[in-house]
């Protein structure tokens, strides 16, 4: 399944300021708990002042200290919905390690 997530940059220039990636994120989770537990998980990094990778076309770290999450949207495998994603996401996808996946799993199985 993959995640859109949305995002507002306070310290991008105003054009730039929203953006958005994707997560692809295999999961037995129905779509609405695992947005939620992807959500969490991404807040608990920012305030823990940590940062995410990025990858587009090369390695990157997206730094969370100045980033607004506005929404996150489960997106079917149908090609039409994840074809609009990833033009969305202008191909920027998130490049979380196998441990952050089992952290959004666990954190889901908190609530």
């Amino acid at each position: 399944m993959y995640f859109l997530i949305k995002i507002r940059n306070q310290q991008a220039p105003k054009a730039k300021k929203t953006s958005f990636y994707v997560l692809n994120f295999q999961t037995k989770l129905d779509p609405d708990h695992a947005c939620q537990a992807i959500f969490a998980w991404l807040e608990n990094r920012k305030q823990a002042h940590q940062s995410v990778a990025v990858f587009k076309q090369a390695y990157r770290s997206l730094h969370l200290e100045h980033i607004e999450f506005i929404s996150i949207r489960a997106i079917s495998s149908r090609d039409k919905e994840k074809e609009h994603a990833f033009r969305l996401s202008q191909g920027k996808k998130l490049a979380l390690k196998p441990k952050h996946y089992q952290e959004i799993e666990q954190w889901e199985g908190e609530t």
